[in-house]
């Protein structure tokens, strides 16, 4: 499901959100070649970094890895939030 640019702005940082502002129309059809294969390399190493943390953080809430990090990671409800919150990750 698409995200509005005012999502976007609120869940990525500044790097981020200028990283995928050059994945849309029309910023994208003007890039030349070497620049679209070096651009995809980092869309997709980035996705896999938040893809691994993610696992990561669900092996630690789940006990079956040690945490690793500055913090470990926590349930929703063990940070006092509510589980209608808006900020929960999404399925997609």
């Amino acid at each position: 499901m698409a995200r509005s640019i005012k999502q976007k702005r609120r869940l990525l940082g500044a790097d981020e959100l200028i990283l995928v502002e050059k994945t849309h129309h029309p910023a994208l059809g003007l890039l030349p070649d070497r620049d679209l294969a070096e651009l995809r390399k980092l869309v997709r190493e980035r996705r896999d970094r938040a893809h691994d943390i993610a696992a990561r953080q669900r092996r630690e809430l789940r006990g079956k890895a040690a945490p690793k990090g500055a913090r470990a990671a926590r349930t929703i409800a063990a940070r006092g939030k509510s589980v209608t919150s808006s900020r929960r990750p999404c399925s997609g």
